[in-house]
């Protein structure tokens, strides 16, 4: 299947689900049809809620004919089966969940896709099956501060070593996507850039 150039990273959802799903509606509004391939995280949020929200961010994502893929960093493996069942069209493994995956604890998804900081996160990521990565940081982000960064240099060399379609990540915007593709990956993956900040917080740590 022919893959968006841009990936929604969404931000973490704040204290209420209306704020957030209004604020996915806005950043889906900003961009044709089926521009976007957009990532739920969700990380920590009780079971009945996750499925909530979920659920109510596949309808918004499907009427705007848009991907959504599930990130799987704290959702139980009985909940991603069921939201895949459900109509999601994949889910994003973290990098530690990458690491650790020798089987899928769910059916296979139509998309399956995970965050890759090196050669043998990539490695693992060809093995495993993924359809896409995300390598990660490229440039410097408030979300990782002081962290070591790839540079165009270091994503060039990376999306070398992979046969995957890679989504650089990291204080990028759409703005850089010429320059994304000129090192040889597939498109750019962003949180902020993407997304209309109203109701969503500043993710924290993780992928």
């Amino acid at each position: 299947m022919a893959l968006a150039r841009l990936y929604l990273i969404t931000p973490q959802p704040g204290d209420a689900d209306e704020p957030f799903l209004r604020g996915l509606e806005q950043a889906l509004g900003r961009w044709p049809r089926a521009a976007l391939l957009v990532q739920l995280r969700s990380r920590g949020l009780p079971p009945a809620r996750w499925r909530h929200l979920a659920s109510q961010a596949l309808a918004c994502c499907h009427d705007h004919g848009t991907s959504l893929l599930l990130g799987a960093a704290g959702a139980s493996a009985g909940d991603i089966a069921a939201l895949l069942d459900c109509g999601a069209d994949g889910v994003h493994l973290d990098s530690q969940g990458l690491m650790r995956c020798r089987a899928l604890p769910w059916p296979r998804p139509r998309l399956l896709a995970a965050s890759c900081h090196d050669r043998e996160q990539l490695r693992q990521a060809a093995r495993v099956g993924a359809d896409l990565v995300t390598v990660s940081p490229v440039l410097a982000t408030a979300s990782h501060p002081g962290a070591a960064t790839l540079g165009w240099q270091g994503l060039r060399q990376l999306c070398r070593q992979t046969p995957l379609p890679v989504y650089a990540l990291g204080g990028l915007h759409p703005r850089d996507l010429p320059q994304a593709r000129a090192a040889g990956a597939q498109g750019v993956a962003a949180i902020r850039s993407l997304w209309a900040e109203q109701g969503a917080q500043t993710p924290g740590a993780g992928d």
